[in-house]
């Protein structure tokens, strides 16, 4: 085998697994929430950012007697946006009910979720009676 020809081998070689490389990135990015936009997804939950402040998503509902006001509208969330609205009972700049659109099968669909400034109460707002006394049952 020639210089040549094993030169030729090495860079098909390296465009090849640059290929599949690429085919994989664009495959995961495909199928995963976006990183890079506000609200992002971690290993312990769902986040939605506002006003600088992160918002930790619980997978409850906030009941529809105790919304407040509204907050902001189309506050970026992974890919997709939320509308905020407060909870009464609770300062604003703490927890917030959060629209959040369902993204994938299996969800519960849309709803108004409990979210918290504190990652505590935003992932398991159950666990405390205040959160609990506003949620729907």
């Amino acid at each position: 085998m020639s210089e040549n020809s094993r030169r030729d081998l090495t860079v098909l070689g390296v465009v090849g697994v640059v290929a599949v490389l690429l085919v994989l990135g664009v495959w995961w990015f495909a199928d995963h929430p976006n990183p890079f936009s506000s609200g992002t997804s971690t290993t312990t939950g769902n986040v939605v950012t506002y006003e600088g402040r992160t918002y930790w998503v619980s997978g409850e509902r906030v009941a529809e007697a105790s919304l407040g006001a509204t907050v902001a509208t189309g506050v970026l969330y992974q890919g997709t946006t939320a509308d905020l609205r407060e909870v009464r009972g609770f300062p604003s700049d703490q927890v917030l009910a959060a629209y959040i659109p369902a993204q994938r099968a299996g969800q519960t669909g849309s709803g108004w979720a409990f979210v918290a400034v504190d990652q505590s109460l935003g992932t398991n707002p159950l666990a405390d009676p205040s959160a609990s006394a506003v949620l729907r049952r």
